[in-house]
């Protein structure tokens, strides 16, 4: 059961929390069908103040993260790698200690081709107090537009084989059994039925052992899953 964002404000805000705060190393996943890029034709998937996994209008996967000096790291896929309209598995790798290292995006479990916009300088921001959001961007001001679920963060860079098997796996839950030991947030996003509002504090469950619940914000839709198992 995938939420549903608008393209104009929705999100979920999972808050801060220790645990999500100051991650070197990640492995972001989930499962998404977009209706177009977003607001902004940025639209994110996952969000903290000085990072973003997004989509971009040049049909891409894009990563950007805020370093020290004034500066971006901004990184995309292909251009015209990424579609819209169809159900897809999107995760990317990242360890910020090193302006030299780039992210590896991957698309229903292939590695992409990694194309970098910005290049930083200086040593990537700490991530001590903003609020990690689904769907959109910490400022609500790049809301995804379409459906979202499965939403996985893990604090290691996950080996390709288990990417694949996220991607190629279509049973709810997987990602629980994907590395679990570093599995620091999963919010399947699927507590909303068919056509009904998100609404509720907390009502977006982490379902890692880190309970660090999500709260819907303003009214994103719960939609029958086209492409996950939910026996």
């Amino acid at each position: 059961m995938p939420l549903d964002f608008d393209g104009v404000n929705d999100l979920v805000n999972c808050n801060s929390a220790a645990v999500i705060n100051n991650v070197v190393s990640k492995t972001l996943s989930c499962w998404l069908n977009a209706d177009n890029y977003g607001e902004g034709n940025l639209g994110n998937m996952f969000a903290k103040t000085n990072w973003n996994f997004r989509v971009d209008s040049s049909g891409a996967l894009n990563y950007r993260n805020v370093f020290s000096v004034g500066t971006l790291g901004v990184w995309r896929s292909a251009v015209n790698s990424f579609n819209t309209g169809s159900w897809t598995h999107v995760a990317v790798t990242y360890v910020r200690s090193s302006t030299s290292n780039i992210p590896t995006f991957f698309i229903n479990g292939s590695s992409q081709t990694t194309t970098t916009v910005i290049q930083p300088v200086g040593s990537a921001n700490a991530e001590n107090t903003s609020a990690y959001v689904l769907g959109n961007n910490a400022a609500a001001a790049a809301t995804f537009d379409g459906k979202l679920e499965e939403m996985a963060f893990y604090n290691a860079v996950l080996t390709a084989e288990d990417i694949l098997r996220l991607a190629t796996s279509r049973i709810r839950g997987t990602p629980l059994m994907v590395a679990a030991s570093n599995l620091i947030a999963y919010h399947p996003l699927d507590e909303f039925p068919d056509g009904a509002t998100a609404s509720g504090t907390s009502s977006n469950r982490d379902r890692s052992a880190n309970i660090n619940h999500g709260t819907p914000t303003n009214s994103p839709v719960g939609r029958a899953s086209q492409v996950l198992s939910y026996a």
